[in-house]
């Protein structure tokens, strides 16, 4: 077995490891995705960890915690001015996380390198992302519109 194989099974051992100690079951949690993946619910956010396991031309596997946070407004002028938040909270607010873009869908995110990843890592990282989504979903959509995700049938 390669270092980055014996990595990969390292880094989901911790995941399920942190995922028990957040009081919940790693299998009943696991997503039916190609690599391995969690789905959690933080307050009134859900929040997915995906293990992307690297290839040749990488140097390693990573981490990536994601939590979609709301659909992105239909008007332009109110997609403008969420746009323009959201950066300036990315500059100003968020610490080891940031808002992104996935089709029409604003989420935040975090990512790491697997490499010398501890559970306490894992740890924060889960409860960093679940923390700003459950925090920003209602006041974004307050003030710019659009819908929460876990409100828009997604």
């Amino acid at each position: 077995m390669g270092h980055r194989e014996k990595n990969l099974k390292q880094t989901v051992k911790m995941i399920e490891s942190v995922i028990r100690e957040l009081g919940l079951d790693p299998e009943q949690n696991r997503l039916n995705t190609e690599g391995p993946a969690w789905g959690l619910a933080r307050g009134s956010a859900e929040v997915f960890i995906f293990v992307n396991p690297g290839n040749e031309d990488e140097r390693g596997n990573h981490l990536q915690c994601v939590s979609p946070v709301m659909k992105v407004p239909e008007t332009s002028a109110n997609q403008l001015a969420l746009f323009q938040h959201i950066l300036h909270l990315n500059a100003s607010e968020l610490t080891c996380a940031a808002f992104a873009l996935k089709g029409d869908t604003v989420v935040l995110t975090a990512d790491r390198s697997t490499l010398d990843l501890d559970a306490s890592e894992v740890r924060d990282l889960v409860l960093n992302i679940g923390y700003y989504a459950d925090l920003y979903d209602d006041s974004l959509v307050n003030e710019f519109g659009g819908k929460r995700h876990t409100d828009a049938g997604s």
